[in-house]
């Protein structure tokens, strides 16, 4: 599995940090690994850090399918993509204009940073998950 999640309680913020090489299977897969998390720890914001693939092999299939498929989150959660390299950075915002309707509180960035001052928190301390 080339992501993992940590969670930050205190906030209770999951973060999802794809690493390596990420390709179909996991651009469909992870949506269905975020819902069970947020199901298990009632999360009030989300974020999906792009920043450490060294490879995304994802095809546009791929991301439009995933885009179509329901949102792992609640309407109302705030959630992010981080994506520090450009062409993953255009492909997140492909993703979130094809999945505007069930993910309008989408935000698509380049830090974390940009992240934690948008959810107004300074510092969150995340725990690593064991996968469910």
């Amino acid at each position: 599995m080339p992501f993992h999640f940590e969670f930050n309680p205190e906030h209770r913020i999951l973060l999802v940090v794809a690493e390596g090489e990420f390709g179909d299977a996991d651009q469909l897969g992870i949506i269905d690994e975020i819902r069970k998390q947020t199901i298990v720890l009632n999360v009030a914001a989300g974020i999906g850090d792009y920043s450490q693939i060294q490879s995304f092999t994802a095809s546009a299939n791929a991301v439009q399918a995933a885009a179509q498929m329901p949102s792992p989150y609640p309407a109302s959660i705030p959630r992010f993509l981080v994506a520090l390299v450009d062409h993953v950075f255009g492909v997140s915002r492909m993703y979130k204009a094809q999945a505007d309707e069930t993910r309008s509180t989408l935000k698509v960035v380049r830090s974390r940073a940009e992240v934690f001052k948008s959810l107004g928190v300074s510092n969150p301390i995340f725990e690593r998950l064991d996968p469910l």
